[in-house]
C-alpha cells in the first residue's frame, strides 16, 4: 500500500487509478494562495512531512500530512516552482527547479540559495535556464540531474540536460546535440538500480545507460514523440510508464494515454483501457481534450499506476 504522504500526493494531483478500484472519496487540503500546483513531494524519511510547489505561491511546506500549509521562499528570486527533488538519503536537502534555475536548501526548506555555475549566464529580459525537470539518482545520493525548458508554456526547451555531481553546487551539460536543439525536457527519471536514466521531451523519450553522458531515442510502440512524464518502478527497474500529450483534434483519432516498459525503456505498450479519450475541437482550449500528465508508482509495486487528466 501507498504511503500516507504518498497517498496524500496522489490526492494533490486528483488522480485517477487506472485498475479497477472501489469508489474513492476525495479531501480538499489546500495549501491555497492561488494559481495552480505544479508539484509535490513527499520527505522519504518522515510521512507526515509533504512539499508543494506553486506557480505564483512559491514553496509550500506541511508538517501534519498536508491539514496544514506554511510557505516558505526565502532566498527565492521568482515564485514559479515547477519541480521539486528531495536528496534520497539526507530529507533536510531539497532542491528546487523554478524558471529562475536551480534552488536549493539545507535546512529543510526554510532557506534557499540560488544555484547557478555551470548554468548559462542569466539574461535580463528572459530565462536563461528554466528548469523543467529534476531527479536524484538513488544509488549515486549526490549526483543531480536538470532539463532544461517550461513545459507548462511548451516553450523555452534548449536540449539541455544537466548533471551535478555533488549535490547541486556545480552543474556541466550533458546532451551536446544529442537532443533536438528545441526539446523541451519535461520530466526526468533514474532507475532504482542506477543502470539507466530517461528523459520526456515534446520532441521523444531518450535513454541513457552511462549516466547521461550518451543519449539514444528510444520510442519503439509510441505512436508520436511529445512524451510528458516518465517514471520508473521503484520495485522493478526494469519497468517504466510514460504518458504521452494529446495532439488530436477534431475528429481524428485519440492518440494520448499511457504506455508501459518491461525492457528498461527500449519498447513501449498502450495501457489506456479504462481512460478518457475525448478529442476536442480545433476551436476549443486544449484542456477540452483528454490529454494525461501526472504519473506515479506506487514504491512496492509496479502494476499500481495512478495518471492525473489535465481535462
Amino acid at each position: 500500500m501507498l504511503t500516507r504522504a504518498s497517498a496524500l500526493c496522489v490526492t494533490l494531483f486528483a488522480l485517477c487509478c487506472l485498475a479497477p478500484c472501489a469508489d474513492i472519496s476525495w479531501t480538499n487540503f489546500g495549501p491555497g494562495g492561488g494559481g495552480w500546483i505544479q508539484s509535490i513531494a513527499c520527505d522519504p524519511g518522515d510521512a507526515d512531512t509533504l512539499y508543494a510547489g506553486c506557480d505564483v505561491g512559491g514553496f509550500y511546506i506541511s508538517t501534519d500530512a498536508g491539514r496544514s500549509w506554511q510557505v516558505s521562499n526565502e532566498g527565492l528570486n521568482d515564485l514559479f516552482v515547477q519541480c521539486i527533488a528531495v536528496h534520497p538519503q539526507t530529507s533536510d536537502t531539497i532542491v528546487l527547479g523554478l524558471e529562475g534555475g536551480v534552488f536549493k536548501s539545507v535546512d529543510h526548506g526554510k532557506t534557499w540559495q540560488w544555484k547557478r555555475n555551470g548554468f548559462p549566464e542569466p539574461q535580463r529580459y528572459s530565462f536563461s535556464a528554466p528548469i523543467g525537470a529534476l531527479c536524484f539518482d538513488p544509488t549515486r545520493p549526490d549526483v543531480l540531474y536538470a532539463g532544461i525548458g517550461r513545459p507548462r508554456w511548451g516553450k523555452d526547451g534548449a536540449g539541455a540536460i544537466y548533471r551535478s555531481d555533488d549535490c547541486g553546487e556545480t552543474w556541466r551539460l550533458l546532451t551536446n546535440g544529442a537532443l533536438p536543439a528545441d526539446a523541451i525536457v519535461c520530466s526526468l527519471s533514474v532507475s532504482p538500480d542506477g543502470s539507466y536514466l530517461l528523459a520526456a521531451t515534446d520532441k521523444g523519450l531518450f535513454r541513457s545507460g552511462d549516466q547521461g553522458e550518451t543519449w539514444s531515442q528510444t520510442q519503439a510502440g509510441l505512436p508520436h514523440a511529445n512524451v510528458r512524464k516518465v517514471a520508473i518502478a521503484p520495485s522493478d527497474p526494469g519497468v517504466a510508464y510514460c504518458t504521452l500529450q494529446t495532439t488530436a483534434r477534431d475528429g481524428e483519432p485519440w492518440n494520448g494515454g499511457v504506455y508501459r516498459s518491461d525492457d528498461g525503456g527500449l519498447s513501449w505498450q498502450a495501457r489506456c483501457k479504462g481512460l478518457a479519450t475525448r478529442v476536442g475541437k480545433a476551436t476549443e482550449a486544449a484542456q477540452m481534450t483528454s490529454s494525461y500528465r501526472e504519473l506515479a508508482i506506487d514504491p512496492h509495486g509496479c502494476n499500481t499506476v495512478y495518471v492525473g487528466d489535465w481535462a
